[in-house]
């Protein structure tokens, strides 16, 4: 008898095709964007050097985590996750398009910036909630969850992270414009992929979510468990806490390099793509080091380093110091990423993974608006360092909060907490 069921369609040699083109079509998608998203800064600060209207730039490239996210996991989990990516590629190709006709006409301007920001990070905001739920529709076996997420992350850092913004930030020598032609591109080409290999190439393991619920009926059910859930409760508010501090130092980053260490846009985007490499380092070796270390361990851990470095960051006084301690902050946040990712893939339900995904997002990204317009203001008022001590305070503090936390909870039960 012929086993026509999801799983038995997805062979070996399926199962490994679809990953492979989809890390390649967020690879080409996440180099665009690394691209504009460095060098909208950048152009910001030939317009301004105003620390608290460069802010703006950062609130309003992340306004869309806060925004979006929880309507971005129940669209994950109420229609085919391949096709939505494949749309949401062609919508940013389109905006893209508008983008260059108002800068061609009117020039740069702040007012362009902010919306570019804004509208490309939605898109941003939907493809990254969406990619890693679909892992489950990749694989039904939980054990292969950390090695296509590693993959997954390292498209979007390689993207992202490193090739992007070694461009982005030279591309004002060459042209304004280019920085969207070039986001314009990647887009295209990823549409290409995507409409041509994965269109229908991923078939669903789980069954789509009736859409007879409605839309907020979904998105309530995933935030309740999460809620629900204690770990997955208290790592939100952990990396929550880490990405608002983060975000306060990167707001206002291309005047800190710019004034305080005395470089240039170039060192800048340097120094993004060293974050980006030593994310990439990271990724590697995470699925090895996730069978060693339990949360409660990367979680001090990233506290840990997260608040060490950051300090050494804020007192440097040469680029490469800062590069060092950029570096290995991100490192340490790359291998929690993947680690918590690939837990909740293993411990929620698969028909709610986009929600819980969206509603996780939305606690650990949605401060970054705020974390972005508290860097503005503090680094107005005391200086371009004082976002990396404040940064390395609150790590340490939040570590301490949460080890006194679990030995309280331990005590009472009886027992050790998870975290």
């Amino acid at each position: 008898m012929t086993d026509d069921s999801p799983v038995s369609k997805i062979g070996s040699s399926r199962r490994k095709s679809p990953t492979v083109l989809l890390v390649t079509a967020i690879v080409l998608s996440a180099l665009g964007d690394g691209v504009l998203n460095t060098a909208i800064p950048v152009m910001g600060s030939t317009v301004t050097k105003s620390a608290f209207t460069l802010s703006l730039l950062r609130f309003s490239a992340t306004l869309p985590w806060l925004l979006l996210t929880p309507v971005a996991g129940a669209l994950a989990d109420r229609y085919s996750r391949s096709r939505l990516i494949l749309y949401t590629q062609f919508t940013g190709a389109i905006l893209v398009v508008a983008f260059l006709g108002w800068l061609t006409t009117y020039g740069i301007s702040v007012t362009l910036l902010l919306v570019s920001s804004f509208m490309l990070t939605t898109t941003q905001v939907i493809v990254e909630i969406t990619v890693f739920s679909i892992v489950v529709d990749l694989t039904p076996d939980p054990e292969r969850y950390s090695r296509i997420n590693s993959m997954l992350v390292m498209a979007q850092l390689i993207g992202l992270d490193l090739v992007g913004p070694l461009l982005g930030a030279n591309t004002m020598t060459i042209s304004a414009s280019l920085a969207y032609w070039i986001d314009l591109a990647s887009y295209s080409a990823a549409f290409l992929i995507l409409w041509v290999i994965l269109r229908g190439a991923i078939p669903s393991l789980v069954a789509v979510q009736s859409a007879t619920t409605g839309l907020w009926s979904q998105i309530f059910e995933g935030q309740r468990f999460l809620f629900g859930n204690r770990l997955l409760r208290r790592m939100s508010i952990a990396v929550a806490t880490l990405n608002f501090f983060g975000v306060a130092t990167a707001a206002t980053l291309i005047l800190f390099v710019k004034e305080t260490l005395g470089g240039h846009s170039a060192d800048y985007g340097i120094l993004l793509a060293v974050q980006g490499l030593a994310g990439l380092i990271g990724g590697l070796v995470v699925p090895r080091l996730m069978t060693k270390l339990r949360p409660t361990g990367a979680l001090y851990g990233c506290f840990l380093s997260f608040s060490l470095f950051a300090m050494v960051t804020g007192f440097a006084n040469s680029l490469l110091v800062a590069a060092i301690g950029l570096a290995i902050i991100a490192g340490t946040g790359i291998y929690w990423n993947i680690a918590t990712v690939t837990l909740r893939q293993q411990i929620v339900p698969a028909h709610l993974l986009g929600r819980v995904n969206s509603t996780y997002r939305l606690l650990s990204l949605g401060v970054l608006p705020l974390g972005s317009l508290f860097g503005g203001v503090i680094a107005t008022q005391f200086g371009l360092r004082a976002p990396y001590i404040l940064a390395s305070l609150a790590a340490i503090s939040m570590a301490i909060g949460l080890a006194l936390t679990r030995i309280s909870h331990g005590r009472k039960h009886g027992q050790k907490s998870v975290i």
